[in-house]
C-alpha cells in the first residue's frame, strides 16, 4: 500500500492548479503532536466545531477501506455562518493537514464551475478538500450556485457519477468523488429534504473563535507542523494495519466499529426522541470512527493516555448529539 501524494512516498505525483497545494511531509518532530493536541484547548475553537472538523480530517485517509467494506462516507460537512464567523479560515486549518491552504486560497469555491470541481473530486483520493462561499448575490447567481451544490451533493452524497458515453458510443469509466469535503456557506442552501439530508451542519458565530490563539495555529499550519502530523498518521496506519497484506485487520475493525456505532446511534436518536433522517446514523458513525482512530493515534505517539482519549471521546459524542438536533431541527 501506498499513499500517493507529492512530497512523500516513492511515486512522483503531480497535481494541477490550485490542487498543487496539497502535499505531505513525513518528517515530523516531536513538537508537532503537541501542536496537534492544542486544537483540544476549548479556549481556541468551540468543541462544536473543532471535534468534527478534525473527527473528518482523520477519517479521510481511511476513505478507500470504508469503501471496501460498503461504508464510504456519504455526507458534507457544512460549516454554516454569516460573514466574519470565520468559516473559510477553520475550513483551511482543516485543509492544512493535508497541503498549504489559507482562507484565500482554499481548494475549491462555488465560483469555479461544476466540470471542474467534480474532476478534482474524482482526483483528490482518500484527503480531505473544501468547496468555499456559497454566498450566491443575485437571482441568476443563486440559481448557477444551487445547482453546483447539487452536484456536490449527489457526489459526495451518492458517491456515484452521471454515466456519460464517449464519442464512440460506449460509457465512460464513472468518476465519482474519492475525498471527503467542507463546504461553508452563509446559510443552509434550499436543495429540498433529499439533498439537505446529505449534509451535516454546524452552525459558526462572529466572536466564537479566540483570534490571537487562532493566529499562533494558523502560523503553526504555514510551518507544515499538520501536514507532518498527517504524514506520521499515514505512516502509522501502514505499520500498524497495512504490513505484509495485513489490511484485512483494518477492515474487520473498520466493519465492526461503524456497526457498533451506527446502531448505537440509531437507538440514542430515538430514545431522545429525535427525529432524524436513515443517513444520519451513518454520517456520525463516520465520524466517530474517524475520531476513534484520531485518539488511538495520539495514545500511540504519548501524547495522551487511554483515560484522556475516553474524555476526548465521549465529548465528541456530546457534540454529535447537540448538533443531531440541530439537524433535526
Amino acid at each position: 500500500w501506498e499513499y500517493l501524494m507529492p512530497g512523500v512516498g516513492a511515486y512522483d505525483v503531480q497535481l494541477q492548479g490550485k490542487q498543487k497545494r496539497y502535499f505531505l511531509d513525513a518528517d515530523v518532530k516531536d513538537f508537532d503532536y503537541a501542536e496537534l493536541a492544542g486544537f483540544f484547548r476549548l479556549d481556541l475553537i468551540p468543541m462544536e466545531i473543532t471535534y468534527p472538523c478534525l473527527a473528518l480530517v482523520f477519517l479521510s485517509p481511511l476513505n478507500e477501506f470504508l469503501r471496501q467494506i460498503g461504508h464510504e462516507p456519504k455526507f458534507i460537512l457544512t460549516l454554516l455562518g454569516r460573514t466574519g464567523s470565520m468559516k473559510s479560515t477553520v475550513a483551511a486549518l482543516m485543509t492544512s493537514f493535508f497541503g498549504s491552504f489559507s482562507a484565500t486560497d482554499l481548494p475549491m469555491s462555488f465560483r469555479d464551475t461544476a466540470n471542474s470541481i467534480t474532476h478534482s473530486a474524482f482526483s483528490l483520493k482518500d484527503v480531505l478538500t473544501c468547496v468555499d462561499d456559497y454566498h450566491p448575490t443575485g437571482r441568476k447567481e443563486s440559481e448557477s450556485m444551487k445547482a453546483i451544490m447539487q452536484t456536490v451533493g449527489r457526489g459526495y452524497g451518492d458517491r456515484a457519477a452521471r454515466n456519460r458515453l464517449t464519442p464512440e458510443i460506449t460509457l465512460r469509466e464513472a468518476r465519482p468523488p474519492q475525498g471527503n469535503v467542507i463546504v461553508t456557506a452563509e446559510f443552509a442552501p434550499d436543495i429540498g429534504e433529499s439533498g439537505t439530508a446529505r449534509l451535516f451542519c454546524v452552525e459558526m458565530t462572529p466572536g466564537s473563535i479566540c483570534l490571537p490563539l487562532l493566529t499562533e495555529v494558523q502560523e503553526q499550519a504555514l510551518d507544515g507542523c499538520f501536514v507532518r502530523c498527517m504524514g506520521a498518521f499515514i505512516r502509522y496506519i501502514k505499520e500498524r494495519y497495512l504490513k505484509d497484506g495485513q489490511e484485512q485487520s483494518l477492515l474487520e475493525r473498520l466493519k465492526m466499529n461503524f456497526s457498533e456505532l451506527r446502531s448505537h446511534w440509531r437507538n440514542e436518536l430515538k430514545e431522545k426522541p429525535i427525529p432524524f433522517h436513515d443517513r444520519l446514523p451513518d454520517t456520525l458513525a463516520c465520524l466517530e470512527v474517524g475520531f476513534l482512530f484520531l485518539t488511538d493515534f495520539l495514545c500511540a505517539k504519548d501524547i495522551t493516555d487511554e483515560r484522556d482519549a475516553t474524555e476526548l471521546q465521549n465529548r465528541l459524542h456530546i457534540v454529535l448529539l447537540h448538533l443531531s438536533a440541530k439537524q433535526s431541527e
